[in-house]
């Protein structure tokens, strides 16, 4: 198992905390697969025999659309938000904070590298939610996983 104590060091210092980190993750995310597309569609047709049009449909434009809905949303989820108080607890306000949880590690699946929901869905709410997020691929093939 890879070592985490760094990652937890680093969630530990509030670093991911700030509206800025996340987003400027969000936009590194975005532009690795940009900069790389040509590599990771040439790596799923290697590896699962996907064509360039099949492989955007499925894996990066999927991804990528994903990373501009949230870069969108992000601000507004970050916000707190007020709600009703129970009757046991009135005349109190309530509020409901979105507050980090820790270190996350996530193990990627080899079929769609990129496309899963739940592995997508994962690395942004991770993202989101401030934890640190170590990923981990499909250790075969030519890479398209992403380890």
């Amino acid at each position: 198992m890879h070592d985490l104590q760094p990652l937890r060091q680093f969630f530990d210092s509030g670093a991911t905390r700030p509206y800025e980190w996340r987003r400027q993750q969000l936009q590194k995310m975005q532009q690795l697969i940009l900069d790389n597309e040509k590599e990771i569609l040439a790596s799923l047709y290697t590896d699962l025999k996907k064509s360039p049009e099949e492989a955007y449909g499925s894996e990066t434009g999927l991804v990528l659309s994903e990373i501009r809905y949230m870069l969108k949303h992000l601000a507004g989820w970050m916000r707190p938000r007020r709600v009703r108080t129970n009757l046991v607890n009135w005349p109190s306000s309530s509020t409901i904070y979105r507050d980090p949880l820790g270190v996350v590690l996530i193990i990627a699946p080899w079929n769609y590298p990129l496309q899963l929901s739940e592995f997508r869905r994962s690395c942004f709410a991770t993202l989101l939610l401030t934890r640190t997020l170590r990923l981990l691929g499909y250790a075969g093939g030519s890479g398209a996983g992403c380890g």
